[in-house]
């Protein structure tokens, strides 16, 4: 497909100025780098000191982010040592060529190849406050035309600039995590998607009576009364999709 990138990132500017939460901007991003073989797209916050998420923002894939968090990939990852190491952003497959991929590195980009996503694009940003994040845009086969990652690497700064802004006007200990383990966001996510408790249980692999623990801390660390509350509250502040 032709690309303008001029007018793709007009229109993205202009979409990003009206964005009122965190969930209309990631969005607005997504719509933006679907038509390049996106399939989700996010940016991690990162703590500087030690290196690790702390949150983020975008259309996240779940599913995949919670099994990643789960595993602790995270300095496992061949990409994002590529990127501690000072590459520069670009995709995964021209970053992992940049270190040495250990065995555990193969399992992770094995495993993301078994969530759908054997492509990506990757790069970190520094805000002027000093906050660091991690623009990751996910997908089995993204366009590999030179205007493409040239649209990836200018949203993407807009896209974090926009965000931390968003996210300074907010409840931040929300935005990043709600105070919740991953496992309380995965069974706030089946539920809301519609999932009985026991349909939920089956998919993640637990009791019942664990899945309702799970959710009572959901409920408990976003001060919500009912499970329904704490959905809403959830996808306010950009935990569950």
């Amino acid at each position: 497909m032709p690309i303008i990138v001029e007018d793709a990132l007009f229109t993205f500017s202009n979409a990003v100025d009206n964005c009122e939460n965190l969930e209309e901007l990631g969005q607005a991003f997504q719509e933006l780098v679907a038509p390049y073989g996106a399939r989700a797209s996010a940016a991690w916050a990162l703590k500087s000191k030690d290196r690790k998420l702390q949150g983020g923002f975008g259309a996240a894939p779940l599913k995949w982010a919670s099994h990643y968090s789960r595993n602790n990939f995270l300095h496992k990852d061949p990409v994002f040592k590529a990127m501690l190491h000072a590459q520069p952003g670009g995709y995964w497959n021209t970053q992992v060529e940049q270190v040495q991929v250990t065995r555990t590195g193969e399992r992770v980009m094995s495993e993301a190849r078994d969530f759908g996503f054997s492509d990506g694009y990757s790069q970190l940003y520094r805000t002027l406050g000093g906050e660091l994040y991690c623009v990751c845009i996910y997908g089995d086969k993204l366009d590999r035309d030179p205007k493409a990652r040239h649209v990836f690497e200018l949203a993407g700064a807009k896209f974090v600039t926009s965000g931390a802004t968003l996210v300074k006007k907010t409840d931040a200990h929300v935005i990043f995590n709600g105070g919740l383990t991953p496992r309380q966001r995965e069974a706030l996510q089946y539920k809301a998607w519609g999932y009985t408790d026991r349909e939920a249980a089956i998919e993640m692999g637990i009791e019942v009576k664990t899945l309702e623990l799970h959710l009572k801390g959901a409920r408990d660390g976003l001060d919500a009364r009912t499970t329904f509350q704490a959905i809403n509250l959830a996808r306010g502040a950009n935990l569950i999709g």
